[in-house]
């Protein structure tokens, strides 16, 4: 194999790696560091809100630089799925790879756009008590309710994966399938707007627990894929017709 082929596998393989880091920078900078686990809830008063934001500014503050650094790796992650969404619709003209390039690239926008707000409030967080209520209200509804660009890739791949026509397509059948019943299962975070409890209030079971549960084993499957059978077949095929 020559060496081009060579280095492109390595940049899929280290760009399909980008998945787990935001999973698990997300895990660890936003849960754990950040303390956003246990899951804060829409009927706190605004006196535990400014508390949360009091009690560890500076923690609080490096979780979130954590979080935001891990969700430029949703940008890799999507870029190794779109060289193969490439190979499957073949040529020049190629829609679905670049509509599955842009709303991966909105997604990043949504995850740092309420981990900034979040930032903003631990910068001060002693000033104007009602307006960090107001602004963690925001960040919360932006975190949760704004899925769309998720719901929307997950159905253009698995639209790509079922329009492939090889006799062994370049992403097995099932995974089609699989992203069609994860954008289903994300959908649900939009109701977050509509409830205070419940589980579809932002910390709820459906609205929260399922979309994240759900999202971050979609990330973690096909990343699998990707690293387990499509790169590595990728260079066979490579292999081989460097042979003939």
């Amino acid at each position: 194999m020559n060496s081009s082929n060579q280095i492109n596998a390595n940049s899929q393989r280290l760009c399909a790696w980008g998945g787990p880091v935001l999973i698990t920078t997300f895990i660890l900078g936003w849960g754990i560091i950040g303390g956003y686990l246990p899951l804060p809830t829409p009927m706190d008063s605004v006196e535990q809100v400014v508390g949360f934001f009091q009690k560890d500014p500076t923690m609080l503050r490096v979780g979130l630089l954590l979080t935001m650094t891990g969700s430029a790796f949703l940008g890799l992650w999507t870029a190794a799925i779109s060289v193969q969404l490439k190979r499957i619709e073949g040529g020049q003209h190629t829609p679905l790879t670049y509509a599955q390039l842009a709303v991966g690239a909105v997604s990043i926008v949504e995850f740092i756009t309420p981990l900034t707000i979040w930032a903003g409030i631990a910068f001060r967080p002693e000033i104007d008590p009602l307006f960090t209520y107001r602004l963690n209200d925001v960040a919360w509804l932006m975190w949760v309710c704004v899925d769309a660009s998720f719901i929307v890739q997950a159905i253009i791949i698995g639209i790509a994966i079922l329009m492939d026509k090889r006799p062994r397509p370049i992403f097995p059948r099932w995974l089609a399938y699989f992203s069609f019943w994860c954008s289903l299962l994300f959908a649900p975070g939009g109701l977050c707007i509509f409830f205070k409890t419940g589980p579809f209030a932002w910390n709820g079971l459906i609205a929260f627990w399922l979309l994240a549960i759900a999202y971050v084993i979609w990330v973690l499957t096909i990343t699998a894929v990707l690293l387990i059978r499509v790169i590595p077949e990728q260079e066979r095929e490579a292999l081989q017709a460097m042979r003939t």
